[in-house]
């Protein structure tokens, strides 16, 4: 791809996950054509449906986020890290008012679905190396993590203009919640996303993986 044409996807895919953020999944293609200074007949030669659009823009933006978390893996605080992710992956979700519902929407297509099994396997790394340090109970799974996140941010969302920030509380509640000190059994079989793999084997709460 020329440099032109890279330049312009880029500009088009910031300008289409801050617009999918602000205003959601109904604007249309023109308004987010504006907002990048793009013709809308260039943004349908790049992506000749708008669903093709949003699914980019979930690909990206989850692509960072894994990004983040290969970074992560290297750090000498393995829980720290781990809340790192957390917490940058919340915000994404919380801050963003497209990108939950396109997200889980859109988990038939192929690429959204290769980029959260990346992020599954980062979230899993950084979690075990949390476990592993007894910082972390370990009954926990990295699909609980991602799903927690959601909750998270559904949860503060319709709060966020009067309560700006209100996913940080929340969050802050999930993570005492992580900790194995005085932790209690959950309930019922961790979650598998589809063509993630099998989920680990379960394990004590209050010992480390």
């Amino acid at each position: 791809m020329r440099a032109d044409a890279l330049r312009n996807r880029r500009i088009l895919l910031d300008a289409a996950a801050a617009v999918l953020a602000d205003k959601g999944l109904n604007v249309p293609v023109s308004y987010i054509a504006q907002q990048a200074g793009l013709g809308k007949a260039t943004v349908f030669r790049r992506f000749p449906t708008k669903e093709s659009l949003i699914a980019a823009v979930i690909e990206d933006q989850l692509g960072k986020l894994a990004d983040l978390g290969e970074t992560l893996a290297s750090a000498g605080d393995p829980a720290g890290a781990l809340r790192d992710l957390l917490t940058a992956g919340t915000r994404l979700i919380a801050e963003n008012r497209g990108l939950c519902e396109a997200m889980y929407a859109s988990l038939g297509d192929a690429a959204i679905a290769a980029i959260l099994r990346r992020l599954v396997d980062t979230t899993r790394t950084l979690l075990a190396k949390a476990q592993q340090a007894g910082a972390i109970r370990g009954d926990v799974t990295a699909e609980d993590l991602l799903l927690l996140q959601r909750g998270i941010a559904q949860t503060s969302a319709p709060l966020q203009a009067a309560s700006p920030g209100l996913w940080r509380r929340y969050l802050d509640l999930a993570w005492d919640g992580l900790r194995p000190e005085d932790a209690g059994e959950l309930s019922g079989e961790a979650p598998v996303f589809p063509g993630s793999g099998p989920a680990p084997a379960r394990r004590p709460a209050t010992q480390p993986a």
